[in-house]
């Protein structure tokens, strides 16, 4: 289908996704971000003028104790003695480029002084992109000046002995901060001994509790519904497939789908609401799993619907390298330490785009040579790379929307190829339903072609038998009045150059009657009426008495014709005119084909299954492969036949052989080697060969 039918339909699909893209993204649409810096570990959120639809982000610099988990109770508001020293928040532990996994691995605990808004309803707390295990607790002072320490949530303990964990969890969606305190100091415990990246990495925010609600519900639906999206594409993709004759880029748009809908609920935290007991190690191998998969496929993808530009080691390479990565993550990574697989995340982010730009390379060719989809198929190629800039910023922690991002631009490539798949899905319906209604016609041009061709068989059958009975009355007069002219009986011919043309008026009357004579028998046998009078029949005496018929034809020739009869030769049950007419026409084409000197060799004998062989084979002229099939046909003459043989024939002599050993039931077969000779052999079946004594005539018609 070209572009411009796929365009409508592409910028209506991208209208909808803008509009999905403001429902999706909270931050932009229902809130109003305050972007304030927290000071020497303090933030006074009173002085910000606080609304309900305010969403203030706690970054700036905290309070941080390295390598240590602190007691939230030495943290109080305004506690002389509180220990450490003012830090950045986000603060991501370890270097992103390193090859030890323990490079970000280690424990603090950070703390952040805050006064909140007097007027402000109940407020919460939500701490995304855990990585660590990580407690969150909200201390503040009674009247008397004792501290007050609130557990806001966990997913571990920070403090624990056990310092190789598989993984934590992550946090609850929101942290309820106490209502009726108005200066409290958020106290968060960070321990990292899995990702080769811990700590804060990414800031905390505070709201009103219906806000985060609202933000939270709004980003879970977004994975969600993305994900979902791409589950019933990929089952309509394979739906779709099942009814086509080359379904191979259906099914791998459909493993395409399948990989994005997991890799956008893996990398979220919504994994954990469907597999609760998961954990993070088995979380990372199963995301870079989907990478792979999903890398794999979309080049694939791209391939199938691009085969002629495809680059053939560049799929070696793509496929190659990722099956390795796909066993090693399913094969090797459980039994290496914990998120292993994360210490090569650039090497897999390289690799991601060295495939894209192969993948654009073939669209770029396809666009060239104006390919229908391949304009589209680059946008989306191009969409993909934005996707992997998007999730390589919010791994390098330089973005913070930036894997939202992500998920909908996976959603725009999967409805703009969703698009394309029904578009051309629904195209081949069309053109499939043409193609049968054409089918159907042609089908009953044929039948009624094929009507008119057998009434016309039948036709030009009736016409050769009336005219050849017409023309064989006269004949037969012809041959009489010319045979008692031979015989000379009413006396001498004068002058007597005139017997000369006597003898040839009579050759000539009998060969044409043979060619009037193979023409009613042809014309009988196609139009089904050639009747057997089959009966006991010697073959011996058959072949002998047919045979004999030829020696002088062969001796003029200088050609020597040998019989081969085995003694123990039963007769069979056959039509005696028939046999004796194949073992003419046989013996006669290899007579006529033989050069002079040659050999023709008839033989008769029994087989082991019981059936009996005819054979005739010469050292004659011989035939191509090509030949044998064209002399089987009625009137056939082959070229350099003609050229060498030294008559014209009728080309009726072998498919008469032929129609009439099928006749009884017999099978004919020919070989024949150029300048070499030609076989000849026909095989009664073991049903025609008898062993009683006496058999009764039977006349069948042979249909």
């Amino acid at each position: 289908m070209p572009d411009k039918r796929y365009s409508t339909r592409l910028w209506l699909a991208l209208a909808l996704i803008l509009i999905a893209l403001m429902l999706f993204w909270p931050q932009r649409a229902f809130v109003t971000l305050l972007d304030v810096q927290a000071d020497a570990g303090r933030l006074d959120l009173a002085a910000l003028g606080w609304r309900g639809d305010t969403l203030v982000a706690l970054d700036g610099e905290w309070r941080k104790i390295d390598d240590a988990i602190v007691a939230p109770e030495r943290l109080a508001p305004d506690r002389a003695d509180r220990p450490g020293t003012p830090h950045s928040v986000p603060d991501v532990w370890g270097p992103t480029f390193t090859d030890r996994l323990d490079s970000g691995h280690g424990q603090a605990t950070y703390a952040l002084d805050l006064t909140l808004p007097e007027a402000a309803g109940a407020l919460a707390l939500t701490v995304p992109r855990i990585r660590s295990i990580t407690r969150v607790y909200a201390v503040s002072t009674d009247p008397s000046g004792a501290p007050e320490v609130h557990l806001l949530g966990s997913n571990g303990d920070p403090a624990a002995t056990e310092l190789s964990p598989r993984g934590p969890p992550p946090l609850a969606s929101i942290l309820f901060l106490p209502s009726d305190k108005r200066r409290v100091a958020l106290v968060i415990q960070v321990a990292n001994h899995v990702h080769k990246q811990g700590g804060v990495i990414a800031t905390p925010m505070i709201g009103d509790v219906a806000m985060i609600n609202r933000n939270t519900a709004v980003q879970d639906g977004q994975v969600v519904a993305i994900t979902l999206i791409l589950v019933i594409m990929a089952f309509a993709a394979v739906g779709a497939g099942m009814t086509q004759p080359s379904p191979a880029s259906y099914y791998l748009f459909a493993l395409m789908s399948l990989a994005a809908a997991a890799r956008v609920l893996l990398t979220s935290d919504q994994v954990w609401d469907y597999a609760p007991t998961l954990d993070l190690s088995r979380k990372y191998d199963l995301e870079y799993l989907s990478f792979f998969v999903l890398l794999s496929a979309f080049y694939g993808f791209i391939a199938a619907m691009f085969p002629h530009e495809r680059l053939r080691w560049a799929s070696w390479f793509v496929v190659g390298l990722s099956a390795v990565w796909i066993g090693l993550v399913v094969a090797v990574t459980p039994f290496l330490a914990p998120a292993w697989i994360t210490l090569w995340r650039e090497l897999y982010e390289a690799f991601g785009f060295i495939v894209l730009g192969l993948m654009a390379t073939m669209l770029v060719r396809a666009v060239r040579h104006d390919r229908p989809y391949a304009r589209i198929a680059l946008l989306c190629v191009g969409l993909a790379v934005l996707i992997g800039l998007f999730e390589s910023a919010y791994f390098h922690h330089s973005l913070p929307a930036s894997m939202d991002m992500a998920q909908l631009l996976i959603l725009v490539i999967g409805v703009i190829y969703g698009i394309g798949v029904v578009e051309r899905f629904t195209l081949m319906q069309k053109e499939r339903d043409a193609l049968t209604r054409d089918l159907r016609h042609r089908n009953s041009e044929l039948q009624h072609a094929k009507a008119a061709a057998e009434q016309a068989s039948r036709s030009k059958s009736q016409f050769l038998a009336t005219v050849s009975h017409e023309l064989r009355t006269p004949l037969n007069a012809i041959l009489g009045f010319t045979d008692l002219m031979r015989q000379q009986i009413h006396g001498p011919i004068s002058p007597p150059s005139y017997a000369g043309y006597v003898e040839d008026v009579h050759k000539s009357g009998k060969h044409l009657l043979s060619v009037i004579n193979a023409v009613l028998d042809m014309a009988k046998i196609e139009a089904g009426r050639l009747e057997l009078e089959a009966e006991r029949l010697n073959l011996d005496d058959a072949v002998t008495s047919a045979v004999r018929m030829m020696l002088e034809t062969a001796k003029r020739r200088q050609i020597q014709v040998v019989t081969e009869i085995d003694d123990d030769l039963p007769d069979v049950h056959a039509d005696p005119r028939l046999v004796r007419q194949i073992v003419l026409n046989l013996v006669s084409n290899a007579v006529k084909f033989s050069q002079p000197g040659g050999r023709v060799a008839v033989r008769v004998g029994r087989n082991d299954n019981g059936s009996v062989d005819l054979t005739v084979a010469d050292d004659g002229i011989g035939m191509t492969q090509a030949d044998l099939k064209r002399v089987l046909e009625p009137f056939a003459q082959v070229a350099h036949i003609q050229r060498r043989q030294s008559g014209h024939g009728t080309g009726l002599g072998l498919p008469l052989v032929k129609s009439m050993a099928e006749a009884h039931g017999a099978s004919f077969d020919l070989d024949s080697i150029l300048d070499q000779g030609t076989t000849a052999r026909v095989r009664f079946p073991a049903g025609r060969v008898l062993a009683a004594e006496t058999n009764p005539m039977v006349t069948v018609t042979a249909r």
